[in-house]
Parts: C-alpha cells; sequence; structure tokens
C-alpha cells in the first residue's frame, strides 16, 4: 500500500481511514516496521475486544506474545517468510486470549511502503473463526467416528477371526481419541480376565495377554456393567474408588480412564477400556458416545465369532461322525470281503477234501492196471510171437510131409489168415505201447499239476508246471476242434529261458490254470457270437514266458484274441464269486484265487489289459521266491499259520486266504 494523497487532504485523508478502521468489526493492528523488534503502533477496539487485551497492553510489543504452545509453528513460519519477502499473507493459527482461552485466528497481513518504495508498515486483519474451525474439526471427527464404526461393522461382516476384529478396533479408538492406551479385557468365569487386545503408546507397559484378578471388581462393579454402566473417571486419584481398584489402575499407570462394557443380553463378555496415562482427562460426551456404540458392534463381533465357533464345532462334530461312520463302513466292507473270501475258502475247501483223494485214487487206480498192461505188453509180445513161430513151423511140416491138412484145418486157416495177424500184430502192439505210455503221461502230469504229494514251499521249473497244465487242457481243445479253423481253437507257447522259482506248485499251478481256462471260455464264448465272423480270425490263445533281467522275475503272458472283457466289469473281475457266465457255468472264484495266489501268497503281480474286439492279455511277474518265506523241507519246517486243521488231518497245506484255507484244482477237474 502507498500513500499518494495531495499533501492537502492528507489530514482529512487520515483521519476517515482511521475512523473506519476504529469501526471496522475484525481486529485491525499496525506493526512498525522500521523500528526494533516491529512493535504494534495501532489496533483498533475489535482487537481488544477478540484478544482481551486493552490497547496500552498491545503497543510497542510484537504481535508474536499472543502465540502459545499450540500454536501451528508452519503457520508462524508462513508469516516470518512473508513479511521477510515484503509480501502479503493470510494463514489460520491459534492465538491466546489475555485469560489464556485459545482461539482461532484467521490473519491477513498486507505491506505498507512510502513514496519512495520503502517498505514502511504492515497492516494485519484478524477475525476469529473459532466458530467455524471447532464445526469443522467436529464434523471431521464425525466422519472419523463415522469411519471408525463403519469400517469396523464391515470387518465384522467380512471376518470371522475375533482377534483381527478387536486389534482392528483398539487401534483406530487410540488413534482418534489420542490417549495413551486401549484394550479390550475378556471375563472369565470366576471374574478374573484377560487383555485379548491392545494398542499401546511408546513408554507406556504392555498389558496384553495379562491375567488381571480384580478382587474388588464382582462386589463393587460387576453387576453395575452387566447392567450397561458406563464409567468415565477424569482423574483416578480424586475418584470415588475402591482402594484395591485404584491400585490395580495404578500398576497399569493409569491416571484417566473410560470404560464400557461388552454385553450380549445381559451377559458381560468383557470391557472396552481407554486409559489416558500421562495426565488427568476430561471425557467429552462425544468421545463416551463413540465408544458406547463401538462397544454395540463389538458386541456383535462377539456373538458371531461365538455362533462361528458353534458352527465349527458342529461341523467338527459331525465331520468326526462322519469320519467314523466311514470307518465303521469301511471296516464293514473290509469284513464283508474277509466273508467272502472265507466263503470262497470254504468253497475250495469243501470240493478240494473230496478231489484230492478222487485224484489220489484215480491216479492209484489207473497206475496199478496201466502198470500191469504196460509190464505185461512185452510178455504177451513174445507169446504171440512164440505161437505165431509155432505155426508157421507145422506149417512148414506139413508142406515137406505132403499130407494134406483136413478140411476144417483149412478152413480155419482160410478164416483165421495167420499171415495178416503176423503182419498186423506188431503194429498193434505199438498202438498199445503207445496208448499205455499215453495213459503214464496223463498220470504224471495230474500228478504234477496237483502237486498232491507236494504241499510245502519248493524249487520248481516254470515251463514245465504249464506243460502239465497243457496237458490237462488238451482234451478240451481237442473237443473244441473242427473242420472250420475260424471256430478250432490253436494254442502257440514260447517258452523263454527261466530259472528254478521257489513257490507254492500246487497253488501257483492251479492260478495259471485258471487264467489259461479262462482264455479258453472267452474264446468258446467269442466264436458263437455273430461279430466273430468279421474278425476272420483263428481263435488262438499265446502262451509266452521271459525273465525280466531288470528285476530278475520270471514273466508269464496268456494272451486271447476274444472280445475282451468289457470296461464296466474292470473293477469287478477280480472280485470272489464274480462271474460274467450264465448261472451255473461259473463259480466266480478262478481269477480271485489266482489273484490271491500270485499277488498276496508268493509276492507277485497279476494285471491284464484289454480292448474292445481285440482280445485280452493277463501278465503275471512271480519273484524268484515268495517275499516272507523260506524253502522248507517238511511241515516241521513250516510256522504254524501254514497248517490247515480240518477233515484233511493236519498237513501243511499253503493258505489261499490271510487266514488260512485250502488248495485250489482248476474248474475242470472240480467239475470233472
Amino acid at each position: 500500500m502507498e500513500n499518494q494523497a495531495s499533501p492537502g487532504l492528507l489530514p482529512v485523508t487520515l483521519e476517515l481511514y482511521e475512523r473506519a478502521m476504529a469501526s471496522a468489526s475484525c481486529g485491525i493492528a499496525i506493526a512498525d516496521m522500521s523500528r526494533p523488534d516491529r512493535p504494534l503502533i495501532y489496533c483498533n477496539e475489535a482487537f481488544e475486544t477478540m484478544t482481551g487485551y486493552r490497547r496500552e497492553e498491545v503497543l510497542g510489543r510484537n504481535c508474536r506474545f499472543m502465540q502459545g504452545p499450540d500454536t501451528d509453528p508452519v503457520a508462524v513460519e508462513q508469516l516470518s517468510q512473508a513479511i521477510r519477502r515484503g509480501e502479503a499473507c493470510e494463514v489460520v493459527l491459534l492465538n491466546y486470549r489475555k485469560d489464556g482461552r485459545p482461539f482461532w485466528n484467521r490473519l491477513s497481513i498486507g505491506p505498507v511502503h512510502d513514496a519512495a518504495g520503502h517498505l514502511t508498515h504492515y497492516i494485519g486483519v484478524q477475525t476469529d473463526v473459532t466458530e467455524a474451525v471447532e464445526a469443522r474439526k467436529r464434523q471431521n471427527r464425525q466422519l472419523q467416528e463415522e469411519q471408525l464404526l463403519s469400517g469396523v461393522t464391515q470387518r465384522i461382516r467380512q471376518d470371522l477371526d475375533l482377534t483381527a476384529v478387536l486389534s482392528t478396533a483398539v487401534n483406530e479408538v487410540r488413534q482418534l481419541l489420542q490417549t495413551d492406551r486401549v484394550v479390550v479385557y475378556r471375563f472369565n468365569p470366576d471374574w478374573s480376565g484377560i487383555v485379548v487386545a491392545e494398542s499401546v503408546g511408546e513408554g507406556w507397559d504392555v498389558s496384553l495377554d495379562v491375567t488381571i484378578e480384580d478382587t474388588c471388581f464382582q462386589v463393587s462393579r460387576a453387576q453395575d456393567y452387566q447392567q450397561g454402566r458406563i464409567s468415565a473417571i477424569s482423574d483416578i486419584e480424586t475418584a470415588p474408588l475402591s482402594e484395591c481398584h485404584r491400585n490395580l489402575l495404578r500398576r497399569f499407570q493409569v491416571r484417566a480412564n473410560l470404560v464400557l462394557p461388552i454385553s450380549d443380553h445381559g451377559r458381560l463378555w468383557g470391557l472396552l477400556i481407554a486409559h489416558h496415562c500421562h495426565s488427568p482427562r476430561q471425557w467429552h460426551p462425544n468421545e463416551i458416545h463413540l465408544l458406547e456404540r463401538l462397544s454395540h458392534q463389538l458386541a456383535v463381533a462377539v456373538l458371531q465369532a461365538e455362533l462361528y465357533e458353534q458352527a465349527q464345532a458342529e461341523i467338527r462334530r459331525r465331520q468326526a461322525a462322519e469320519d467314523k461312520l466311514a470307518d465303521k463302513a469301511a471296516q464293514l466292507e473290509a469284513a464283508l470281503q474277509a466273508l467272502k473270501w472265507q466263503q470262497a475258502q470254504l468253497v475250495q475247501a469243501e470240493r478240494l477234501a473230496g478231489l484230492e483223494q478222487l485224484v489220489a485214487g484215480v491216479a492209484h487206480e489207473v497206475n496199478n492196471p496201466v502198470a500191469f498192461i504196460a509190464g505185461n505188453l512185452a510178455h504177451a509180445g513174445h507169446y504171440i510171437q512164440d505161437l505165431l513161430n509155432l505155426v508157421n513151423v507145422y506149417q512148414a511140416e506139413w508142406a515137406r510131409s505132403g499130407m494134406a491138412p483136413a478140411a476144417e484145418v483149412e478152413a480155419l486157416v482160410e478164416e483165421v489168415d495167420p499171415a495178416y495177424i503176423a503182419e498186423d500184430w506188431p503194429r498193434m502192439l505199438q498202438s498199445m505201447r503207445s496208448g499205455v505210455e499215453r495213459i503214464q503221461k496223463i498220470v504224471r502230469s495230474l500228478r504234477a499239476f496237483s502237486r498232491l504229494d507236494e504241499a510245502i514251499v519248493k524249487s520248481i521249473n516254470l515251463n514245465e508246471s504249464l506243460d502239465s497244465a497243457l496237458v490237462l487242457f488238451q482234451g478240451r481243445l481237442n473237443a473244441l476242434r473242427s473242420g472250420d479253423q475260424l471256430h478250432s481253437i490253436q494254442l502257440i507257447h514260447e517258452w523263454g529261458a527261466l530259472p528254478a522259482i521257489t513257490c507254492y506248485p500246487g497253488p501257483l499251478n492251479q492260478a495259471l490254470a485258471a487264467l489259461i481256462e479262462n482264455a479258453i471260455d472267452a474264446l468258446t464264448v467269442a466264436i458263437e457270437s455273430p461279430s466273430w465272423l468279421a474278425k476272420e480270425e483263428r481263435p488262438t490263445i499265446w502262451l509266452v514266458t521271459a525273465l525280466d533281467p531288470a528285476s530278475g522275475r520270471a514273466v508269464i503272458r496268456i494272451r486271447d484274441n476274444a472280445l475282451g472283457i468289457p470296461e464296466a466289469v474292470h473293477d469287478r473281475i477280480l472280485d470272489p464269486f464274480f462271474s460274467t457266465k450264465p448261472i451255473g457255468q461259473g463259480t466266480g472264484l478262478g481269477l480271485s484265487i489266482a489273484y490271491q495266489t500270485i499277488v498276496e501268497q508268493h509276492g507277485g503281480r497279476l494285471w491284464f489289459e484289454s480292448e474292445p474286439n481285440q482280445g485280452t492279455t493277463f501278465v503275471v511277474e512271480l519273484p524268484p521266491a515268495p517275499p516272507a518265506l523260506e524253502e522248507a523241507e517238511s511241515a516241521a519246517d513250516l510256522p504254524d499259520r501254514f497248517l490247515i486243521r480240518g477233515n484233511l488231518g493236519d498237513r501243511p497245506i499253503p493258505p489261499m486266504l490271510p487266514n488260512g484255507g485250502g488248495r485250489s484244482m482248476p474248474s475242470l477237474l472240480l467239475s470233472s
């Protein structure tokens, strides 16, 4: 501002300015910038009213005397910089009246220059904006409170973790109230309790997870808090508290506290507590109202958490019950399977009892006459040859004597034809010898296959065992052969070089026979189906043995080119008593017993590969010896678990089932 009035008008103008400033409603002060410390040289009546200072108390002093401990230094520095630059400036800062009461002052300063342009004065215009600032602060505070409540409410809805909700609440409350400690205290049934959430300022003791026993609480305060009482203490040293309670608060450095109950329908769960530690504090009604609303929200969070925990407990209980039922179902399933195996065992054992006697009797009864016949064939050949020689001698003698034989002799010679007998007899005798040898071979194969005299673990030649099995099936294959190759089953085998393996010969042979018979059955059904002609293949079974060099196991592949196993029954094909054959044509035990014999008894592997209309391959892998058994020479060398007792007597019989059992025979023998 520069003074440019003419000299004659100057007194009038100055008087006008003075009257205007004196009647202004805002405070006006003028500082002399040419004098040290820039003292005030003028203030109007509004300034006096605003500050409470009389004019004589103001003039000659720097305006900083109205600043106090809470005056914003940033605003003061902003004024200082503007003055140093000789610029105008406006700030809002906290000043203090003469009686010490603060007020918010919107201060606008403007420089005054002389005719030469030198800065001579600063004019300050002050407006009391306390109500506006406080209103804005109240609005901001209310907004913060609403944001706090909204945030806690949203957190409660989104998060079932009560600890996280309580931690968020105490942190935000402490920041909003600008106090030293905020805690959530949870009661135990005996009215002791523990701090479960805490936000504490630096330098004050931590009370989180501290168990607190307020012996006087139940008597003096419990009932009040249950009824919703709120306790606001501005100074514990002057408040009417019991000494035990006062000492407890001193223990945690509390000077003023605000306590609100967290309760649900009359049940006191805990307390929301604000501690002011460094000085007494008068709690504002808005602060109390805020914490009261917050305590209600925390009560909702507690109830929600308890309901959630109850739901989780119920879920765990039901899950445990379901697990128990599942375990029971598994046990029942296992028991059912065990019963099926036991039933299979009993069926097999019952058939075996008579079958073994039958096989033994047949072998014995056939062997004796066959041995007699075989032994007498040589003598019979000699006797017949002697008789033929005698006839020849008689004929020669009659010829030398010239005598004609009687008519009866001539007729008999012509009827008997000794020349034909002499020519055909060697062939007949050789045919008899071949038949006897065939019978002896079948008996040997039967005994080798059933191993009636070998019920212990021993080493066998696997290829020879398969040869014995094929001998037994040869009759069935011959019966199925016809002139039409599309309906005549052929069997092709290729034996690899295998070392001797240690096993239970009888059960293993029967298991392999069951797999071979399964292939024969599949082809028997296939060649009768209309789709077989479209294949234009001869029904064939391939048996191949080989040694797996990596594992040292014997591998047997039994393949057929039938119609394959339907995929729907793949998972059941090895179950006891499951059969795809019509009722009465199969027991459903062959493959299941084969699986148990190979896998469980001998530690091997059995699996199959099957494709529709392409056939099935069963693959058997056998280790050099059963994993848990050693070769034994007699029943005395075997553990008790390998002895079966029953109507067959006490004999060492390899168990077909986990709890014991008998040996099976191929169904072609069982049905004989």
